[in-house]
């Protein structure tokens, strides 16, 4: 159990600490001049630190005589940092007060940024949905289970598990060093293809097209129709030559269509981004076959380009 000294603590407050296993902490007044507030401000999941209509919200309660829960801090050499509170410690600043309880803990960096963001789905502004998705990688990084995840972002399973899918996929291609520069709402709705191999290959071809994140949902939906990772290769490259083509044609009435040494400059653009040692994954048949494909295709191109 933690020290307390007489203040009134709070039972919620303590049974969260304890579901992070956070046992050790000091219950005491603090003064707000000790509260480091930009690092505070830093430590959590919004986009927006403070959001202006809630942070009012509890001033004006707590000017008509709300009384507030204790803050959770963060004890980092001679600074505290909110974990839990900012939204609070907002208000004590408008109402200038000098001193509130708190919960000090000692925690590492990771678990304090996690349990700040954990707090965000709790308390106060709920989080937005890309906040969400960055909490969730968040605890990924830290090593939780993708059930506990999900329990602690209020995401649904099948969610999280596209996130967490789509980031790896991510990885995997920057580890390539492709250069990649999709939404990740793009990544999300990528993240719904079931094989990996074919993911990471999907987000490779995605990048090089910039696609939309109705295209990417449309994408993944055509590839999940695929039973063997060939059958769903196959579809894939299906749907991207067909958006090829739609870049290809001629846009409107009277427009000439492109030349055919910038239709060669598109493809090559496009299919050289594609790294067959990203792509093959796999040693077994379907990786063997999918990398003989796109080097040969790579080969062909490379030609092009050269005689351009």
């Amino acid at each position: 159990m933690g020290a307390s000294t007489g203040i009134k603590g709070s039972a919620s407050v303590e049974a969260w600490l304890e579901s992070f296993d956070v046992t050790d902490w000091d219950l005491r007044m603090v003064s707000l001049s000790d509260i480091d507030k930009a690092a505070s401000r830093g430590n959590q999941a919004r986009l927006q630190a403070i959001d202006p209509a809630l942070a009012e919200r509890y001033t004006q309660s707590a000017k008509a005589g709300a009384v507030f829960p204790p803050l959770v801090l963060a004890e980092i050499g001679k600074r505290l940092i909110v974990v839990d509170g900012n939204h609070r410690h907002e208000m004590l600043i408008r109402t200038k007060r000098t001193e509130h309880p708190a919960y000090v803990i000692k925690v590492t960096e990771t678990l304090r940024h996690v349990m700040s963001a954990a707090a965000n789905t709790l308390n106060g502004q709920p989080p937005t949905d890309e906040e969400r998705r960055f909490h969730a990688l968040q605890l990924a990084g830290a090593g939780y289970t993708q059930p506990r995840i999900a329990a602690m972002t209020g995401l649904n399973k099948s969610t999280t598990e596209r996130i967490l899918r789509a980031d790896k996929a991510r990885k995997r291609c920057n580890d390539q060093k492709a250069a990649l520069k999709l939404e990740d709402t793009v990544l999300d709705d990528l993240g719904r293809i079931r094989s990996d191999v074919v993911l990471t290959f999907a987000v490779q071809q995605a990048a090089a097209r910039h696609i939309s994140t109705s295209k990417a949902r449309d994408l993944a939906t055509k590839v999940n129709q695929g039973g063997s990772e060939s059958e769903q290769v196959a579809l894939l490259d299906e749907f991207v030559d067909e958006m090829d083509r739609e870049r290809l044609q001629p846009k409107g009435k009277g427009k000439r269509g492109l030349t055919d040494a910038r239709k060669a400059t598109i493809a090559i653009g496009t299919l050289l981004a594609v790294n067959p040692a990203v792509v093959a994954i796999q040693a077994d048949g379907d990786g063997a076959e999918l990398r003989l494909k796109v080097g040969k295709a790579i080969e062909h191109l490379e030609q092009i380009q050269a005689a351009l």
